[in-house]
């Protein structure tokens, strides 16, 4: 299962210690053969590289995170 043409945005989650971590969003998406729509190759962006950026902008927007 992959992501389909559209989905640009959308959570992707990782299974932790049994429950569902949001880790990184969805960048693109292809069908077979490099076509657009669904069930090819799904790229993400991981949360990892951007978490100070996340954690300062939040912040500056008073929200209370970690």
């Amino acid at each position: 299962m992959g992501a389909c043409t559209g989905d640009s945005g959308a959570s992707a989650f990782e299974d932790q210690d049994r429950r569902s971590v949001i880790t990184g969003v969805v960048s693109w998406s292809t069908a077979a053969n490099n076509s657009a729509g669904c069930g090819g190759l799904t790229g993400v962006t991981p949360l990892t590289l951007y978490r100070n950026w996340i954690v300062k902008t939040t912040r500056s927007w008073g929200a209370k995170i970690r």
